[in-house]
């Protein structure tokens, strides 16, 4: 299962990191029309947190081990702040990262696609191996 979870961050890495690059304002106006629409927030910080834990738990043999704990704390932190945050303290700091740069969204979705590589590089090697 856990694999499947990894697998399914590292698509979605992928595929956000590519919006990104080619074409951040139509993205992040989406996602501005997402959670303007109302309950957003709860999906998203629960999502977070769970893909968060799944890379807190990759075993010490899994490549890049430092990365992936930074990577999965960081995802679980900023899942509890959206999720339990009062809203005088959420709203400012999405409203910030909402408002930024082309460049800083297209430097993003560069570094969400080098996440996904390297998920999808460790990923293979916890497959089935083949027969020497």
């Amino acid at each position: 299962m856990r694999h499947g979870i990894l697998a399914m961050l590292a698509v979605i890495w992928a595929i956000d990191g590519l919006a990104l690059v080619c074409t951040p304002r139509p993205v992040i106006g989406l996602l501005r029309h997402y959670l303007d629409q109302g309950d957003g927030f709860a999906r998203w910080w629960g999502l977070t947190g769970l893909m968060g834990l799944a890379l807190l738990g990759l075993p010490d043999t899994f490549r890049f081990q430092p990365l992936w704990w930074f990577v999965g704390g960081a995802m679980v932190v900023k899942g509890v702040f959206i999720g339990l945050a009062p809203e005088t303290w959420r709203k400012p700091a999405v409203a910030w990262s909402l408002s930024r740069e082309d460049v800083d969204y297209r430097l993003w979705g560069l570094a969400l696609c080098t996440l996904a590589l390297l998920l999808g590089s460790g990923l293979g090697a916890l497959g089935p191996q083949p027969a020497p």
